[in-house]
């Protein structure tokens, strides 16, 4: 958990001067990459006891995608509710306590095999970028900047 806060917090300060080079899009991407990395690596990770280092690069790589999303979901919903900020950031942490809770749920050690749980969480965040594109292209068509030039 150290290796996972510690690389969180580092490139959430990144991301945040990174956005203003580089734009959402290309870090949402790279979020996207970074997390499809992992989920493909631990789909096919064998994990043995003489292989700890592969945890610590898992967790820091799992806090890299994660400060990566926490930044710019903040952003994306700053941009999208300017005029009413407060329930809207209220509405996104409801939304992911929701999604922990399920998470823990379903970490149950009866309930789904793990296998499943990569996969699940694998289709999540295609339809997460899915809808993340459809967004950003109505933001920017509504906006008249420039749609998806800076990819």
């Amino acid at each position: 958990m150290i290796a996972f806060g510690v690389s969180d917090v580092i490139s959430s300060l990144i991301c945040g001067q990174l956005e203003k080079i580089t734009g959402r899009i290309f870090l949402f991407c790279l979020g996207s990459v970074v997390h499809t990395g992992l989920l493909v690596y631990l789909y096919v990770w064998k994990p043995n006891q003489q292989a700890e280092w592969q945890l610590y690069i898992i967790a820091v790589g799992w806090g890299v995608g994660d400060a990566v999303f926490q930044t710019q979901c903040a952003s994306i919903i700053g941009v999208i509710f300017a005029s009413c900020q407060e329930p809207a950031f209220s509405n996104y942490q409801l939304w992911q306590a929701a999604g922990f809770c399920i998470s823990f749920v379903l970490s149950i050690p009866d309930g789904i095999c793990i296998f499943h749980e990569i996969i699940g969480i694998g289709i999540w965040l295609l339809f997460s970028m899915i809808t993340y594109f459809v967004c950003e292209y109505k933001i920017r068509r509504e906006t008249n900047q420039v749609v998806f030039a800076d990819l």
